[in-house]
């Protein structure tokens, strides 16, 4: 029998590392950044073109390496961080694998210039296709400078999966605040396409958190900090009258790196239990300390995925420790003492006699026996035998919305064309608040209204998109938001779609944003949280609609628009309902596909009954 297995070459093996790696640009700047971090550096600075396609550059000034190191470092599992197998369970560095530098290598061209501290000369080495094309003797600074250019050059279908740049810079943005958040004692830069994002000297964590999402955020922070035995807890969480519709300004970091951890989260979503209203979200940047030996880092090759030897007791100390930093900073509502004027109570004279109340018992009073005894009632199934059902059980309209005149669909002509109309002959009601219940055809119809409120929103912001000419109700007072970097860039392309959909946006400098007009319909959303859930709601679409960049447009503002809507049960709006969802192309599937009605017949009916 012929032998099949072999060795893959280093250059395969290196490319199939990098499909675990270095996923997209911001993996690439994620890994040098880290690298410049474990070196000591004190400056670092982050260097973008064609949102990292073209170019990443990551330059230091931390420990740089010799001419030998600078050869070797994109071999395969070659690093400093590590000598032997007993330190895997004490890491304390963020990088320690040793595939980040070869994977890189494998799918872009890397040219490296180091020069260790109190060495004269340094060396300058250029890597393609995990082949070292040059290497020599070269004068630079002191430090190390990583250029990664044509990410994927050789793997072209990688690089179709990238998606576009305004995608590609925001992952990477997400990437440089993280690693600035956790390491606020290192000055860090940002430059993309030549310009300045991000300028952030060395400081506290507070200037930190101000100097990357800006400085009204300094009023709004909480300062958490609680020690343990087993933990220590420490940071910044906002203030409830803060909150935000989106949820990205939420950072946990454990031992100086960030995680996810779908855990935590809850925890400091029940911390705040009832002190947010419905859909918003606080901002926290939360760091979690614990020995090196109880958290479990080697799980995930991005390492943002950990894992602690006992997550429950910091569960419980998280929420302990954003609890006492509201409390001390009174931050929860305060009780009210002032006493009620219709209930206070009068001094007793010092004179007065002060008797002992008394308390009444039946003695003969009996729980299981049929009889009534002076009063009192019997069992609960003579109630029940001896009443109406409708006392035991309540009348049915005790359980929904008080029903109103229905009205029958018909189709006339008017100036609009074909539209529904109603006449009142049968039933409509609300049903718990979800459900519009009528009558249709001999049928009985249920409609999701929500549903139904997303087709029809949907309908209309596409038809504006595509004739320009949305409405808008200006504000009386504009309303000025800042985003971070990330979420501007969003923004930005999209101001003349979002102004033909009546939502008027314009921008007061690279993050600062000014709200002059909402769509003439919203209803219940100030401009702020309109937006805000509008930027939720199109990157959370980036897949479903990711090649149809219109439709996701409109059903982002579509799912602003009906997230905080409460539909009253009145015999106007139930019917407006109905006939602007009958009145649209696709009244059956709201825009993601769904049913927005259902229709049940009396076999059907009967059948619930066998």
């Amino acid at each position: 029998m012929r032998d099949t297995i072999r060795v893959l070459p280093d250059s395969i093996a290196n490319q199939i590392a990098a499909g675990e790696v270095v996923q997209r640009p911001a993996s690439v700047v994620k890994e040098l950044m880290e690298n410049s971090v474990d070196a000591g550096s004190s400056i670092i600075t982050l260097v973008l073109k064609d949102s990292g396609k073209s170019l990443i550059q990551v330059v230091d000034n931390g420990r740089g390496m010799s001419s030998a190191d600078s050869r070797l470092c994109f071999e395969r599992h070659a690093t400093s961080k590590l000598s032997e197998a007993a330190d895997l369970f004490k890491i304390v560095t963020k990088g320690f694998r040793g595939e980040a530098l070869a994977s890189i290598a494998a799918v872009s061209q890397v040219e490296l210039r180091t020069r260790p501290q109190g060495e004269e000369l340094g060396a300058r080495i250029i890597v393609e296709d995990s082949e070292v094309k040059v290497q020599e003797v070269f004068q630079c600074p002191a430090g190390s400078s990583f250029s990664v250019k044509n990410l994927f050059y050789n793997t072209p279908a990688r690089r179709q999966f990238l998606k576009s740049d305004q995608v590609e810079y925001r992952h990477i943005v997400d990437e440089f605040q993280r690693i600035a958040l956790a390491h606020s004692g290192i000055a860090f830069k940002l430059l993309s396409e030549g310009s300045e994002v991000y300028n952030l000297p060395a400081g506290t964590l507070r200037q930190r958190i101000s100097a990357i999402f800006g400085s009204r955020h300094d009023e709004r922070l909480v300062p958490v900090e609680v020690e343990t035995d087993i933990v220590k807890i420490s940071g910044f969480v906002g203030k409830p009258e803060f909150s935000r519709k989106t949820r990205g300004e939420q950072f946990f970091f454990a031992n100086g790196r960030f995680i996810r951890s779908a855990y935590f989260n809850h925890a400091v979503n029940h911390a705040y239990e009832r002190l947010l209203p419905e859909g918003n979200f606080p901002f926290y940047a939360l760091f979690i300390e614990v020995d090196p030996g109880a958290i479990d880092v080697n799980i995930h090759p991005t390492k943002t995925e950990v894992k602690f030897r006992d997550e429950k007791p910091i569960y419980t100390f998280i929420i302990s420790a954003i609890r006492q930093g509201m409390g001390k900073y009174s931050v929860v509502p305060s009780i009210d003492f002032e006493l009620e004027t219709s209930f206070q109570l009068q001094p007793l004279p010092r004179e007065a006699d002060i008797k002992i109340p008394t308390i009444q018992v039946n003695p003969n009073y009996n729980p299981f026996d049929e009889r009534k005894i002076d009063g009192f009632p019997g069992r609960f199934g003579d109630r029940v035998k001896n009443s109406d059902w409708r006392g035991v059980f309540g009348d049915f309209s005790k359980h929904i919305e008080p029903a109103v005149a229905a009205e029958n669909i018909l189709l006339h002509n008017d100036d609009k064309g074909l539209e529904p109309s109603f006449k009142s002959e049968e039933s409509l009601f609300l049903l718990g608040k979800k459900f519009i219940i009528s009558t249709l055809g001999g049928k009985l119809l249920a409609v999701y209204w929500k549903r139904a409120m997303e087709r029809i929103y949907y309908e209309r912001y596409m038809d504006l998109i595509g004739r320009q000419a949305g409405s808008s109700q200006q504000l009386l007072f504009p309303e000025t938001i800042s985003l971070h970097e990330a979420d501007a860039q969003l923004v930005l392309p999209l101001l003349e779609e979002l102004h033909a959909m009546g939502l008027e946006v314009e921008p007061l400098g690279r993050r600062d944003f000014v709200i002059r007009g909402v769509p003439s319909d919203a209803t219940g959303e100030n401009a702020t949280s309109l937006l805000e859930q509008f930027i939720e709601e199109y990157r959370n679409g980036e897949g479903f609609f990711r090649s149809k960049p219109q439709e996701r447009l409109a059903y982002s503002l579509t799912k602003g628009m009906v997230s905080g809507m409460v539909l009253k049960s009145d015999k106007t709006t139930l019917s407006d309902v109905l006939g602007r969802l009958f009145a649209c192309s696709v009244p059956y599937h709201d825009p993601l596909g769904r049913n927005t009605m259902i229709t049940f017949t009396a076999d059907d009916l009967e059948s619930k009954f066998s």
